[in-house]
């Protein structure tokens, strides 16, 4: 049986363009292209445009897929970026923490951290939580944003339908990184508590960390306890800041009264938490 030959002169832009597109490689075809039909590029080597075009499809790719990552992650402040707070960096948390912070090492590293941001209201909570979360998107991790109360009343609107809470349970543990915005700040139901706290300390998801805010002007003693007890974790000695100025809290702490926000890790399976962020 006789092999098709091929010759450049029969395949056009056009038809090379139709076969970028059947086979879903449009944004390397077209880097392929420019370098082709532009004469500066004569000199270049086979392997040279190859190369230009890997570049040009992962980064598309980079691109596409963190702008879904973003639309899933349903955050409602888009100014709250890795970008912005760096520029303006909370008073108190140094540019090491927030380098930590960005680098994602305590959500997807060997040793995976949950995190837990407390502070008044007013203290830029939401924001900072936010743009973290901004920042994972970027970096192509699966993330959800929900504040709790939303969250609790989807699980309530389930009318303890078994079925239809563990698909809710089975979306929510999917994520790399689960954020339930102002913890326990207001009044939701013991079915919601309870499948919140089931979600928490599931023990099958080693990928899937979570991370809080708590408003510490309504999160009183016993609220305190129960919450970080519930989170999935062990008792940490790490100082809260990089200074070492604070004392060394213990593994449940009082509510704070500091009017910044307080950013520590807990560890959902070893001794210690090690470094904070």
């Amino acid at each position: 049986m006789n092999q098709p030959t091929y010759s450049p002169q029969i395949m056009d832009d056009d038809e090379m363009m139709r076969l970028f597109k059947k086979f879903h490689i449009v944004t390397a075809g077209t880097r392929a292209l420019e370098l082709i039909n532009d004469p500066v590029y004569d000199d270049m080597t086979f392997r040279d445009i190859l190369v230009e075009m890997l570049r040009a499809q992962e980064a598309g790719y980079i691109q596409r897929t963190s702008q879904k990552r973003l639309k899933a992650a349903r955050l409602v402040n888009p100014m709250a970026t890795m970008a912005n707070l760096t520029a303006t960096p909370p008073k108190d948390i140094s540019p090491q923490r927030l380098a930590r912070l960005k680098a994602t090492e305590w959500i997807t590293g060997p040793e995976p951290k949950n995190l837990v941001i407390i502070g008044p209201t007013g203290s830029g909570k939401s924001f900072l939580v936010q743009a973290i979360a901004h920042n994972a998107c970027m970096r192509l991790l699966t993330v959800r944003y929900w504040r709790l109360a939303e969250l609790a009343g989807e699980i309530d609107q389930l009318n303890q339908d078994v079925s239809a809470t563990n698909e809710l349970v089975k979306e929510i543990t999917k994520y790399h990184l689960v954020i339930f915005d102002d913890f326990f700040t207001t009044e939701i139901s013991p079915h919601a508590t309870r499948v919140l706290f089931e979600i928490m300390e599931a023990r099958d998801l080693p990928s899937n960390r979570y991370c809080l805010t708590a408003r510490c002007r309504r999160l009183g003693q016993n609220d305190a306890q129960q919450s970080h007890r519930r989170i999935p974790h062990q008792p940490d000695s790490a100082p809260i800041n990089d200074r070492g100025t604070q004392q060394r809290r213990k593994s449940t702490p009082n509510p704070p009264t500091t009017k910044r926000p307080i950013v520590f890790h807990t560890s959902p399976r070893n001794s210690t938490c090690g470094d904070y962020p």
